[in-house]
């Protein structure tokens, strides 16, 4: 450019050497000066080409790194909330991207201990409830074992009873007899003889009762079984203990539930049972009382003391029951003393007022119905009698 300058300029017709002299050094000073300026706007626009890419280049760059930065905050929340499938999908080779890596094989090890954990957890577990189970059944070995020696007490108390009653009641038999005919003999006049005859024949009464109590402990009479109402056969049997009820200022509640289902029964020997219980009742409050009599039907839902699986067990957990509880308020059994109530011969009574038969008989007649009886009681509070029998179907 400055060569075409300097052409032109000394071609110019009709100018003097000096005014051509003084042209060329003023291009001389401008050309430069164009140039340079031209290079600056030059070197401008590149710097602000390379910012916008800079720029553009920055942008990219930080919104990668945010989308992975969330990514490891996503997972680590999932992790927070217990997820140990949990893995994070960086593909960058960059720090973030071994970070990643690292959560991911954190992550893997902590859920392979998870497994390992609960592994151990459900072996433990196992091992607990098995132990538990050895515990239950031997304490339901030990249970039975002490059914069965108390079954073959009572089976030799029962034969030793009958063979003595046997032997016993046909003397008192004799001397009944012979008790009779004396009264018949000395008659009224000898009146200093009457008392002892009276009391030789009252002895002789309460030996026969013992007896007869003995052998219906060891030889009960056959079951006539028969689909009944239970409510029925404690109403007849607080008929015949009405009286002395009565004369024992003794009050009676009865809480009878409706629509009971059936018991499969004997009938009498059932209000022998009641009868027997009411007595009972009766002489443990000497100075009068009362007796609540309730009944209902219960749908077994949990295996217990007789409920279960068990060959020992008289009732299976689904099955409907009819349970009879009586209660008194009187003088209530030590409780040292209630494992040993149903024992033949034990009575927590004074001598001669008792033949601790009668809770024995109750509960061979409640056993041969298939059920079971159970008693609660505290001093001075009172007795409660729980009578179990499964219900027809």
């Amino acid at each position: 450019m400055q060569l075409v300058l300097i052409s032109l300029i000394m071609n110019i017709p009709r100018v003097g050497l000096r005014l051509k002299v003084s042209l060329l050094i003023l291009t001389a000073s401008i050309v430069p000066f164009a140039i340079i300026s031209t290079l600056k706007i030059q070197m401008v626009l590149a710097a602000a080409g390379s910012i916008v890419f800079l720029l553009l280049l920055g942008g990219l760059l930080t919104r990668n790194v945010l989308r992975q930065i969330k990514r490891l905050t996503e997972a680590t929340n999932r992790l927070e909330k217990g997820d140990m499938e949990v893995q994070v999908d960086v593909n960058a080779v960059d720090e973030l991207g071994d970070l990643a890596h690292a959560l991911n094989r954190m992550v893997r090890s902590m859920h392979r201990r998870s497994i390992s954990i609960r592994m151990l957890s459900a072996q433990v577990n196992k091992r607990k409830k098995a132990e538990d189970e050895v515990r239950a059944a031997y304490e339901k070995l030990k249970e039975t074992q002490f059914q069965l020696i108390q079954a073959e007490k009572l089976k030799v108390v029962g034969t030793l009873a009958s063979g003595v009653a046997h032997e016993v009641k046909n003397p008192l038999a004799i001397i009944m007899q012979g008790m009779n005919y004396l009264e018949e003999e000395i008659g009224p006049d000898k009146e200093n003889m009457s008392p002892q005859l009276d009391m030789i024949k009252k002895a002789v009464i309460r030996a026969d009762k013992i007896i007869h109590g003995m052998l219906d402990f060891s030889r009960p009479a056959p079951l006539e079984l028969k689909p009944s109402r239970i409510n029925k056969v404690i109403r007849a049997s607080l008929v015949l203990v009405g009286k002395q009820l009565k004369l024992e200022d003794i009050k009676v509640t009865k809480n009878f539930a409706h629509q009971l289902p059936s018991v499969m029964i004997d009938e009498n020997q059932m209000q022998q049972v009641f009868i027997n219980i009411i007595l009972n009742a009766v002489q443990a409050m000497p100075k009068g009382g009362s007796i609540t009599i309730k009944t209902y039907a219960k749908e077994l839902m949990e295996a217990g003391y007789f409920t279960g699986k068990r060959k020992t067990d008289l009732f299976k957990a689904g099955d409907t029951v009819v349970i009879c509880e009586l209660e008194d308020t009187g003088t209530g059994i030590p409780k040292n003393k209630l494992d040993r109530v149903f024992d033949p011969f034990f009575t927590t009574k004074p001598p001669g007022k008792g033949t601790g038969l009668g809770l024995a008989i109750i509960k061979t007649i409640i056993e041969r119905h298939k059920g079971v009886v159970q008693i609660e009681s505290e001093e001075q509070k009172g007795t409660k009698i729980i009578i179990t029998l499964p219900a027809v179907h």
